[in-house]
């Protein structure tokens, strides 16, 4: 899985979009 896929399934992001 690529890094931005992982960047948004992370729920330490928040929901940045």
């Amino acid at each position: 899985m690529n890094s931005y896929a992982l960047y948004r399934l992370s729920p330490s992001r928040d929901n940045k979009d």
